[in-house]
């Protein structure tokens, strides 16, 4: 069981020999059984299979669960750890990745894949808060401006997750404010075009452990 002191986040490539491997292994319950029909992409269903598989794998290795006998109820949405007790879940996924994470307080993590085409400046200046987007017009290199504004719609989802916010586009919504009067933990992560952030509510060491 992993060290009360410590959170791990668990990253994933879905076509990884790892992703392959957890499919290969995995049982799925009624409930997921029923959700995975309806996913109807080859991706969608790639996502749903790893992802379940990935908690299979948290549970197992981090909690015990061949002896405690979690499980995850899929009959709900998003997903809960059952019976509950105290643990809880949270998983992300985008394109080709998927993050996960089980804990025994509220957390939340969120990943995004970049979208080259996008415009940060005017999704920023209609979502972000002013001092946000004030920031992110004085990014030195478009790269810079994409990080920026990855990892600030990352910890927004975030804390929207944990109905810390009213909305990813709140602009009265200061996110490193919310984070420090909310005793939040952060992490962000970023390499190449993947983003992640996290945040728990409790004051943590987090570790990111990558599977590919």
């Amino acid at each position: 069981m992993s060290e009360l002191n410590h959170l791990n986040v668990h990253l994933v490539k879905i076509d990884s020999r790892f992703s392959i491997d957890l499919c290969e292994e995995l049982k799925l319950s009624a409930g997921s059984e029923v959700k995975l029909l309806k996913r109807t992409s080859t991706l969608a269903r790639r996502q749903f299979l790893v992802s379940r598989g990935l908690v299979a794998y948290i549970l197992r290795s981090e909690w015990g669960s061949s002896s405690v006998e979690y499980l995850l109820d899929d009959s709900m949405s998003p997903p809960l750890i059952s019976p509950q007790n105290n643990l809880q879940l949270s998983i992300s996924h985008s394109k080709q990745y998927i993050a996960a994470v089980v804990s025994t307080n509220p957390t939340a993590v969120d990943i995004e894949s970049a979208t080259r085409d996008r415009d940060y400046l005017g999704i920023a200046k209609k979502a972000f808060h002013p001092s946000e987007y004030e920031i992110l017009e004085k990014s030195e290199s478009h790269k810079k401006l994409e990080e920026g504004f990855y990892k600030t719609w990352t910890l927004r989802e975030c804390l929207y997750k944990l109905g810390e916010s009213k909305g990813l586009t709140d602009q009265g919504l200061d996110t490193e404010r919310q984070i420090r009067d909310g005793g939040f933990t952060p992490f962000s992560y970023a390499k190449g075009d993947i983003y992640l952030s996290l945040i728990s509510s409790k004051a943590i060491k987090i570790n990111l452990i990558r599977h590919y």
